[in-house]
């Protein structure tokens, strides 16, 4: 059955159904047991009442006798009594039923003073009467008509009452069960209609922050993910092409002019040095190529552990200054002992690495010469900061909004060697540390980059 309706209002049923079951189950036992008590004291009664007249009557005065026997004359259906001396011996019967009774039977209801039993749906009470020295046995029995139809007609009853009951809780599993699962289906449909040409459509949340309330939040944040998947497709296929064919035009085209006729040796060492330069080039693009595809695609795979952001920065800029020995970067601390705590951070330390060498790079590529790179750490409202500033060329106000992009490179920056995936990929590990970049620039004057740690 295909139907998740369906499914959760047969179980739902099933489960209630034997609740129910049981239920009645322990109320017609109950029943039963109090059906069969009271017809037991009414049997010991009249087997008491039988056992005064007959073997006591001297010691009652007249109108006792005669209400006792009154009492007496009302019998019970197909009622039998007996009564069995010291030696077993019947020395009372007033019973026209085939109820076999045994000496051994006897003889136990000696020893246990008291026996209940039942025979061909017949019910007995058995006991035990001492008078002068005398032990007798009273076996009364009788047949509970009216116990017996009050417990078919209950049964009837509790039968027509169950199957009522099942229908009954069935349509409101199936109610219930409809209604908890329309959620469900609306997302089904508003997910049905999200294609690729509206791929901006999010599933709408529910006002309660229930579960299907994070069921369409975790579907949203996927379509986020799959969103950032299609554009780093779209960029790639529409900037990659251009990045690499340009340097492997370059190599083949100094490769065939290398080839067209015979050269000098030193005319080969200035191909090979230029070819050294495109494949230098070429090799890395791979390197920044594979670095954006990790962060974007493998975000998840990140390893958080306490980081020590000064240790980070230190590392950031020794491996910036071997790209650029000429820079000139100044790093400067200001934070207090009670503040002491704030430079630890829990973040990848790799990637705060990764992210902090992008944006040093940037600033020594587009400044000048041995210009003061300026990097200072520090606290402000609880909140812990970077600020990196240059004297570069800086960024034109309308290029401000566009420098994450991946593959974008301001028309100023255009002769300077780059890819413009750097900052792509330091955004991309800013938004999984939850860091907010705030970036004011002044063309021709320098740039400032502002990290706050939320």
């Amino acid at each position: 059955m295909n139907n998740l309706k369906t499914r959760f209002a047969l179980l739902f049923t099933a489960l209630v159904a034997c609740i129910l079951f049981l239920f009645l189950l322990i109320v017609y036992a109950a029943q039963k047991k109090q059906y069969y008590n009271d017809f037991s004291f009414r049997l010991k009664d009249r087997a008491n009442l039988a056992a005064s007249l007959f073997i006591a009557p001297q010691e009652l005065d007249i109108a006792t006798l005669r209400k006792l026997s009154g009492n007496f004359m009302q019998r019970l259906p197909q009622q039998g009594i007996r009564i069995y001396n010291e030696n077993n011996v019947p020395v009372f019967i007033d019973d026209s039923s085939d109820l076999r009774i045994y000496t051994n039977q006897i003889n136990t209801i000696r020893k246990e003073k008291e026996l209940s039993f039942a025979e061909n749906n017949r019910h007995a009470e058995a006991f035990t009467l001492d008078y002068k020295n005398k032990q007798y046995v009273i076996v009364a029995s009788a047949v509970d008509e009216d116990g017996s139809k009050q417990l078919t007609k209950l049964r009837e009853i509790f039968l027509l009452g169950f199957i009522i009951s099942l229908a009954f809780i069935f349509i409101t599993g199936f109610i219930f069960s409809h209604n908890a699962l329309a959620p469900l289906s609306d997302l089904s449909k508003q997910a049905g209609e999200i294609t690729f040409s509206n791929s901006n459509v999010r599933l709408i949340t529910g006002p309660r922050k229930d579960e299907i309330y994070h069921l369409t939040d975790s579907f949203n944040k996927m379509l986020d993910r799959l969103k950032l998947s299609l554009e780093v497709q779209k960029i790639f296929l529409s900037n990659i092409s251009h990045e690499l064919r340009t340097p492997i035009a370059i190599l083949l085209s100094n490769i065939d002019v290398a080839l067209n006729s015979d050269r000098d040796n030193q005319y080969y060492k200035d191909t090979l040095v230029a070819l050294k330069g495109d494949i230098k080039r070429m090799s890395n693009l791979s390197d920044k190529l594979i670095e954006f595809a990790q962060v974007s695609y493998d975000s998840s795979k990140t390893n958080f552990e306490p980081v020590s952001i000064e240790e980070v920065v230190w590392e950031a800029k020794d491996e910036v200054v071997k790209r650029f020995p000429e820079s000139n970067i100044i790093i400067q601390t200001y934070i207090s002992i009670e503040n002491e705590s704030k430079r630890v951070v829990i973040g990848d330390k790799r990637l705060l690495t990764i992210a902090l060498i992008n944006i040093l790079d940037n600033a020594c590529k587009f400044s000048p010469l041995f210009s003061p790179i300026s990097c200072e750490l520090f606290i402000n409202e609880e909140k812990l900061f970077i600020r990196i500033t240059d004297k570069g060329i800086g960024i034109e106000q309308e290029d401000q909004l566009k420098i994450f992009e991946p593959f974008f490179r301001t028309a100023i920056a255009k002769d300077i060697p780059g890819f413009g995936l750097g900052l792509s990929i330091t955004e991309t590990i800013l938004k999984i540390h939850n860091i907010s970049p705030i970036i004011t620039s002044v063309p021709l004057e320098g740039t400032t980059v502002t990290l706050c740690f939320n």
